[in-house]
């Protein structure tokens, strides 16, 4: 394998973890925890009628906030594949797995209380 020249400007540049899912799981998590909240004070769950924004909590935090997280184990593992990852000081994995269970049970919540909802009528 050949020396790669580090003045040569064709030579690859080093990739990092993928950070625009990351942040999009730090969004959808606070989204969910601000949607719960609303649900919370609208009186969610106390009758039979299914509040909106507490289904809205649960499609957020649950279902879009896995799918983000799958598109960074995708993206993560694609450029892992590459010879010039550089992992970031700090954790991008760690930090996407906390924000991925926390906007999970922070949706969760939000079905529960479309449960809670369902189990009156």
């Amino acid at each position: 394998m050949p020396d790669v020249d580090p003045t040569d400007d064709t030579a690859p540049d080093a990739v990092g973890p993928p950070v625009i899912p990351v942040v999009m799981l730090g969004i959808t998590t606070v989204a969910a925890a601000a949607m719960v909240a609303g649900a919370f004070v609208e009186g969610a769950g106390d009758t039979d009628e299914i509040a909106p924004v507490a289904v809205l909590a649960w499609v957020v935090g649950a279902v879009v906030g896995l799918v983000v997280f799958a598109w960074f184990g995708s993206l993560d593992a694609i450029r892992r594949a590459t010879g010039h990852y550089v992992d970031a000081t700090w954790r991008p994995r760690t930090v996407a797995v906390v924000l991925a269970v926390t906007g999970w049970l922070i949706g969760s919540v939000g079905a529960f209380l479309v449960a809670l909802a369902l189990a009156r009528r």
